[in-house]
């Protein structure tokens, strides 16, 4: 009886979870980061009362010389105009520790972007990410994913 019930637990976690809308992963050429390269993922949106979280898992080297990053996101909507937003991502813990899963050589961030957000505009949409920091050419960056997680209702 108690192994049913942990089975059906778990079948239920599995099947109530959420599946990603979209889910697009760039990995970075020689494992840096141009400043003057934007990443862009472009998005259809068809329902406007539909509610999503936006995430972002960033893929870096254990060498990487910066305890967090600042990346600026562009959002172009289907009517022509943009919003900017500079975030700073904490890759590090207060013990300066890699946050994420990590491995030998590399750690993997989750960051959630927004959470619960309505798209007002049916159509075409676009999300930028450029590295906004000091450096010209950040090292130690791998891969970025970004992630559309469309909610139930």
């Amino acid at each position: 009886m108690t192994r049913c019930l942990i089975f059906l637990s778990i079948l239920c976690l599995i099947s109530c979870r959420e599946q990603p809308y979209l889910e697009s992963k760039l990995e970075l050429a020689e494992d840096a980061w141009s400043h003057d390269k934007s990443y862009d993922y472009p998005f259809e949106i068809q329902d406007t009362i539909a509610q999503y979280d936006l995430e972002l898992d960033l893929e870096f080297s254990k060498e990487f010389k910066y305890q967090n990053l600042y990346i600026e996101l562009t959002t172009f909507f289907p009517k022509g105009n943009e919003v900017n937003d500079v975030l700073s991502l904490q890759l590090t813990d207060e013990f300066a520790d890699w946050i994420g899963d990590c491995n030998a050589k590399s750690c993997t961030a989750k960051f959630q972007l927004q959470k619960n957000i309505r798209f007002k505009e049916l159509g075409d949409y676009k999300l930028g990410i450029r590295q906004h920091s000091r450096v010209n050419d950040l090292e130690g960056v791998k891969a970025i994913t970004f992630r559309i997680i469309k909610l139930k209702n």
